[in-house]
């Protein structure tokens, strides 16, 4: 399991680690927030953990707006299928962008007639018959309402719609 971590400094020279675990399918995490011994002896360590839930404290810094998600991008091409399969699975977005669907093509890097592309609410994908060589995989969330300024969900966090960017994994092998 990855985990992160990184330093924050506070008010009043304050330091804090902070680790983040990824859990429940990249979409939650575990928080570890531990401060830093002081300079003074008589200053003793907090410790915080919080199983699941938002961060509300820096929200705004770890989201990005909803035009510019990008999610993390997995995928597993089994050794033991019958016919080559390739399966793709993606972080889900913060709740609050409202994404319910989500276009996911896997195109060949060579072949530029060979692509498959799937319009789908679920945050994984498998592709089946797929010939050996070098791919790519996109993914970008659907907007509905791209052109309603007022209802648009790829906004650029300042009213403005934007166009949902597409994230892109570069190099996916299946073999023979």
């Amino acid at each position: 399991m990855a985990h992160y971590t990184f330093c924050v400094v506070l008010v009043h020279s304050d330091l804090i680690t902070v680790e983040l675990f990824p859990m429940l399918g990249m979409t939650h995490y575990r928080v570890h927030a531990t401060t830093l011994p002081g300079t003074y002896a008589e200053q003793g360590t907090d410790v915080i953990d919080v199983a699941t839930g938002k961060w509300e404290l820096n929200k705004n810094l770890l989201s990005p707006p909803p035009a510019l998600w990008s999610p993390e991008i997995r995928y597993l091409v089994p050794g033991n299928a019958s016919g080559k399969e390739v399966e793709i699975v993606f972080s889900r977005p913060p709740p609050e962008y409202g994404f319910k669907r989500y276009e996911i093509a896997l195109a060949s890097k060579t072949d530029v007639n060979a692509i498959n592309v799937v319009v789908t609410s679920q945050f994984f994908y498998i592709f089946y018959g797929i010939t050996p060589g070098e791919y790519k995989v996109m993914i970008r969330p659907i907007d509905e309402y791209f052109s309603v300024s007022d209802r648009c969900l790829c906004s650029l966090g300042n009213g403005a719609c934007a166009n949902c960017l597409t994230t892109r994994l570069e190099t996916v092998t299946v073999q023979e």
